[in-house]
């Protein structure tokens, strides 16, 4: 999840009207409840960083409010995020996403899915270009974390949870409660941690 996936400082989020159907609902009189004022159906918001484009987010629907700086995204979100090179660094799918455009945090809920395309000695997914790399770690993934809330917080450039997960690398099977790490997951921390690592075998096996 870079402020994506999730993603860089200093974004600029721009709002794709192309292919995007824009509704504006009106609230009934007397209603406390406050509903969206504008609705964005196959919404797609691009992330840039100065003239770059670092990252996209993608959902069925998004709501937001005129006056207010979150927008909430539902349905098959997804959160792609590039480096610098235009290689796909992470992916991140759930039902629910709420992006506060004045810290640029991110907050996924639901069913939530983050993918990230570094191993542990920096090395990336080969490709194509940015399509084949997605398809790739969609296929196979080399760190993938699964949790029902996930935290991007901008300030720190860190994701966060403190909800039970389930956090797979090319060594480890762990699951614990409250997680903690960079975009790449490769800087992490687990509370409680179960589960099954090959860490020390593979290094007896490099011993000799």
């Amino acid at each position: 999840m870079r402020g994506a996936a999730f993603l860089p400082s200093a974004l600029v989020a721009i709002l794709l009207l192309s292919g995007c159907t824009v509704v504006e609902e009106k609230r009934a009189p007397g209603s406390r409840r406050e509903e969206p004022e504008q609705i964005f159906l196959d919404a797609r918001v691009e992330l840039q960083e100065g003239s770059l484009v670092r990252g996209v987010m993608r959902a069925r629907r998004m709501e937001q409010q005129r006056k207010r700086s979150t927008v909430r995204m539902v349905g098959d979100v997804e959160v792609v995020s590039w480096d610098d090179l235009g290689r796909v660094e992470s992916l991140t799918l759930c039902d629910t996403l709420l992006y506060r455009r004045d810290r640029q945090d991110l907050s996924a809920g639901g069913h939530v899915r983050m993918m990230a395309a570094s191993d542990p000695e920096g090395r990336r997914l080969d490709g194509e270009g940015q399509i084949a790399d997605l398809a790739s770690l969609r296929r196979r993934p080399p760190f993938q974390l699964q949790t029902s809330h996930l935290d991007w917080v901008q300030r720190i450039q860190r994701v966060e949870t403190k909800d039970m997960v389930v956090f797979y690398t090319p060594y480890d099977t762990l699951r614990g409660k409250g997680f903690s790490s960079d975009r790449r997951l490769r800087n992490w921390e687990i509370g409680t941690p179960m589960g099954v690592t090959h860490r020390v075998r593979d290094q007896k096996d490099t011993d000799g």
